[in-house]
């Protein structure tokens, strides 16, 4: 990858171990069960977004730990699939960007 200098990736040991970690003020975790949309999230520098597995989400426990940061992407009709984790990222992060830069 051509911008692979520009990034850095970091590994952890669970869960906790990211919460020690990570230089996330706030998190926001993205899940089908999440109460309310990422689009009702007032973003600021500094936070972060979470996304689990493609194939199982987020474990439960981290869902229910975390009840009051858990956002979800509305899916229209009565579908129960969702989108991938690269388009989930890529939208749940530009509105993200949207808001605090002002675009």
């Amino acid at each position: 990858m051509d911008y692979w200098e520009k990034l850095a990736p970091a590994q952890y040991e669970n869960w906790e171990d990211f919460l020690e970690r990570t230089p996330a003020k706030r998190l926001w975790l993205a899940t089908t069960k999440g109460a309310k949309t990422y689009t009702q999230v007032n973003y600021e520098p500094g936070d972060g977004i979470v996304l689990g597995r493609e194939t199982k989400g987020l474990p439960d426990d981290i869902l229910r730990n975390h009840n009051d940061c858990l956002i979800k992407i509305p899916m229209p009709g009565d579908f129960h699939r969702s989108l991938n984790q690269a388009q989930a990222a890529a939208v749940v992060l530009y509105e993200a960007l949207r808001q605090v830069n002002g675009w």
